[in-house]
């Protein structure tokens, strides 16, 4: 069982004992928190030290004798307050005519409670064909789409079978405190991730004004057996809460868009039912005014500021719900609201438009 350092003459045996790989971190004096970087080797061991059944497992299959391991690190982010790493603990083994690399996903996230091991995200086997051998290459590849050098990155995964790719996915991966986590948003993903030309959504990456990342997929269209391209309606947005990206559609995620000034990426045009307005420099008697509205109205009202939308005078703070897709709709909601006015704020992008 052995892995090679990259820029060490040497080479050391992984490490799967949980006794000896605390032996090996007491004696040499090694930082606990330090193994991911300076000890990978040591990494399944220390792991299964830490006692959590899942990453136990995880590990005790990859860890069985009769083959080599191999410890890779994939990615890390660092932070001021924790760092995450994404490892993969690599079982090789000659299996038929082909080496068969069993890959299994481990993350740590170290913060000021020390590092905590926990089972990360799920690969498929990989198979080298050896000389001669007629079965072909199987191998994942990914490609950052967006966010690249964040903690947040939108990826495309492809697995391939010699030749052919056999499966996408549209990925999000992003770091905290516990490691690295990783959501499929999109199986298969849309093709428009690889051709701009193609049918399918655009997907894209969006920092909200306080930071937080959400993931869109909107401006959809198809195509024709002739060729004609004609928009498909609509977008979807996930965001995290939790520990996980939950997703948004149709009217719900417009909103999300448009509160962010983000229409630009909806697949719909905005209407709203506006029952209140002043300057935007009133804001603070804008706001005990919605909550006195909101005693007498079903649907839930915000504070829009009229300067984030392309069809509106800028330098208003106006009080409506959520957007409509279409003035019937809107029109539609008029007699639940009371007394408003409705007010296109803006057309969606055409999705056909080169």
């Amino acid at each position: 069982m052995v892995i090679f350092l990259s820029g060490l003459a040497r080479a050391a045996a992984v490490v799967c004992d949980p006794d000896e790989a605390t032996r090996i971190v007491v004696d040499a004096r090694v930082d606990p928190r330090r193994v991911p970087v300076t000890h990978p080797w040591l990494v399944p061991g220390v792991a299964r030290a830490q006692q959590d059944p899942g990453v136990a497992l995880l590990l005790d299959g990859v860890c069985a004798p009769g083959a080599d391991l191999v410890v890779e690190s994939m990615d890390r982010w660092e932070a001021p307050t924790f760092s995450a790493y994404d490892l993969v603990v690599v079982r090789i083994e000659e299996v038929g005519c082909s080496l068969v690399r069993h890959r299994v996903g481990l993350t740590v996230g170290l913060s000021q409670d020390g590092p905590v091991y926990r089972p990360g995200r799920v690969l498929p086997d990989e198979a080298t064909p050896l000389p001669d051998c007629p079965d072909p290459a199987q191998w994942r590849s990914e490609r950052v789409l967006a966010g690249a050098g964040t903690d947040v990155r939108l990826i495309r995964v492809e697995d391939h079978v010699g030749d052919e790719i056999v499966h996408t996915s549209l990925v999000v991966r992003w770091a905290d405190r516990t490691g690295f986590r990783e959501q499929v948003l999109m199986e298969p993903a849309p093709p428009r991730t690889v051709d701009p030309t193609a049918a399918g959504p655009e997907v894209a990456r969006i920092e909200g004004r306080d930071g937080r990342v959400s993931i869109v997929a909107a401006r959809d269209r198809a195509f024709d057996e002739h060729g004609a391209c004609t928009t498909v309606p609509g977008q979807r947005v996930w965001h995290e809460e939790d520990g996980v990206f939950v997703e948004d559609s149709g009217r719900a995620a417009a909103a999300r868009l448009a509160r962010e000034g983000d229409w630009r990426w909806t697949g719909q045009d905005g209407w709203f039912l506006i029952v209140g307005q002043d300057d935007e420099s009133d804001v603070d008697l804008v706001e005990p005014r919605r909550r006195r509205l909101q005693r007498r109205f079903t649907e839930p009202l915000s504070l829009w500021n009229s300067a984030d939308f392309a069809l509106l005078i800028p330098g208003y703070v106006f009080v409506a719900p959520d957007p409509w897709a279409t003035r019937a709709e809107a029109d539609a909601a008029r007699p639940r609201i009371g007394s408003v006015y409705t007010k296109r704020a803006w057309v969606a992008p055409d999705a056909c438009d080169p």
